[in-house]
C-alpha cells in the first residue's frame, strides 16, 4: 500500500517524506526490534526506490518517557519536541533542495 501512495503521489508531482512516528524507547527498549525491522527495510526500500527522503530522529529527539502517552502516543510537551525536530529537519530539506518550493 505504501508503495502505491508513494507512486500516486510521485505521478502528481508532490514531494513526499516517510516519516518514522516517535516511540518511547525507555519503555519499548530492545522488545519490538524484530518487528520494527520486519517494517523498516521493506520501507527503506520503498523510499529508496523513488527517491523519498526517510526521517527518524527518534535517537536525537530524546523525548522523556513523561512526555508520552502511551508507547508511541506523544504529550503535548513530547509534541513539541517531535515538532521541532520534523520543522528542522524539512527545513533543511528545502533549503538544500531535496525537497521544492514550488509545485509543478
Amino acid at each position: 500500500m505504501l508503495d502505491q501512495v508513494i507512486k500516486r503521489g510521485k505521478q502528481r508531482g508532490l514531494d513526499m517524506v516517510i516519516v518514522e512516528l516517535p516511540n518511547n524507547r525507555d519503555i519499548i527498549g530492545s522488545s519490538f526490534d524484530a518487528a520494527m525491522t520486519a517494517y523498516r527495510v521493506p520501507t527503506k526500500a520503498i523510499a529508496d526506490k523513488y527517491g523519498v527522503p526517510y526521517l527518524d530522529f527518534n535517537a536525537r529527539a530524546a523525548i522523556p518517557s513523561e512526555d508520552f502517552l502511551d508507547l508511541s502516543h506523544v504529550l503535548p510537551a513530547g509534541r513539541a519536541i517531535w515538532e521541532r525536530e520534523l520543522a528542522a529537519e524539512l527545513a533543511r530539506m528545502y533549503n538544500d533542495g531535496t525537497l521544492r518550493e514550488t509545485l509543478p
